[in-house]
């Protein structure tokens, strides 16, 4: 028998881009906005006006490993703080397992009941910056599981 599971609709990707993109408006920052589904593959990209070519990259590699891992960015970057032998070796591993992680926080996956059908990665503002603006995205859908600061070390 075949399980079913939610999925990230095109609708749900355009209004976690939205209210992203309208939290940036709001904070004063460019940046860009990636969501991916739950292989990591990019289903929208949103890079806004001013904002560094960078962040393309800096974005998706927030967005594959939040959805390939089940958890905000953040929390890897306070793992590897705490240990010197992860914080050597992760980031290698990440990048070469997903093709670019980012360790910044910045990076939320997308889950409904516990299972995660995506992930949102912002960059182009600080750290602080990208975290709220990739929160508000996840916000705008009432079915996604949301995340706060405190959520992570």
């Amino acid at each position: 028998m075949l399980s079913s599971k939610p999925v990230l609709t095109e609708a749900a990707v355009a209004e976690i881009v939205a209210a992203s993109w309208r939290q940036a408006i709001e904070l004063g920052d460019a940046v860009t906005v990636v969501v991916v589904g739950d292989a990591a593959a990019p289903r929208a990209l949103l890079r806004m006006d001013g904002a560094d070519l960078l962040t393309v990259g800096f974005a998706l590699g927030k967005a594959r490993l939040a959805a390939t891992n089940a958890m905000p960015t953040r929390r890897w970057r306070g793992l590897a703080s705490t240990d010197p032998y992860l914080a050597a070796t992760v980031p290698i591993a990440l990048d070469r397992l997903l093709g670019g992680a980012v360790l910044f926080a910045g990076g939320y996956p997308v889950q409904v009941g516990g299972v995660t059908i995506g992930g949102i990665g912002v960059s182009g503002g600080s750290e602080a910056a990208d975290d709220d603006i990739a929160r508000a995205g996840l916000a705008s859908s009432g079915e996604a599981e949301q995340f706060t600061t405190a959520d992570a070390p």
